[in-house]
């Protein structure tokens, strides 16, 4: 007869989905303050000093040279290592790839892919601690999703009461979006497993 009350059997009930500690604790969290430096500083810039960029360059700069290079490192480490992590970053770049790409289902199909790169990483988290303890490439995916978080809310008008609905609104937020897009490159480049 087994004991379901010992220790093991608490530890299996205290095991999470997702192991976030792991996670904050290779975020370096002070620099998720970053997006919102940066998202005031083009604000401004875009408001007094410059004339913002048209949506074709901002769009074609995103879909054809961000995103595509951190799927193609996330691609060659994976070739290269064979390790299923870099699997799962080419997941995460590719659903930002094909959101970018702006086809049928593609909204959707962001946050469904989310969804499922998560649940993998909870399922993978033994397996991939080594990866998902990595300071750098950590704090540039939440970088990245802090960026999103500041584009899609800009989006929705969440920034209506502050900002009113200035020309500038759009190219910021496509701005934002590439920021974003670069941290998911910076991660696949600047990766190390801790």
């Amino acid at each position: 007869m087994t004991d379901t009350k010992g220790p093991t059997a608490s530890r299996d009930c205290n095991k999470k989905l997702i192991n976030f500690d792991i996670i904050l604790k290779a975020i370096y969290l002070p620099s998720l303050i970053i997006p919102v430096v940066v998202a005031v500083l083009i604000a401004l810039l875009y408001a007094k000093a410059i004339t913002p960029p048209k949506k074709d360059f901002l769009e074609f700069t995103a879909q054809y040279i961000v995103l595509p290079i951190g799927t193609i490192v996330a691609l060659i480490r994976l070739i290269i290592t064979r390790n299923p992590f870099w699997g799962w970053m080419l997941g995460l770049a590719a659903v930002f790839l094909c959101r970018e790409w702006h086809f049928a289902g593609t909204s959707a199909g962001v946050y469904v892919g989310l969804v499922i790169l998560i649940a993998l990483a909870g399922w993978k988290q033994d397996k991939w601690q080594a990866d998902f303890s990595g300071r750098t490439s950590m704090t540039f995916i939440a970088l990245a999703f802090t960026f999103y978080f500041l584009s899609q809310s800009l989006d929705q008008g969440w920034w209506g009461f502050l900002i009113g609905k200035p020309t500038w609104k759009m190219p910021l937020e496509e701005t934002l979006e590439i920021f974003g897009h670069a941290s998911i490159t910076l991660a696949t480049i600047c990766h190390r497993r801790k």
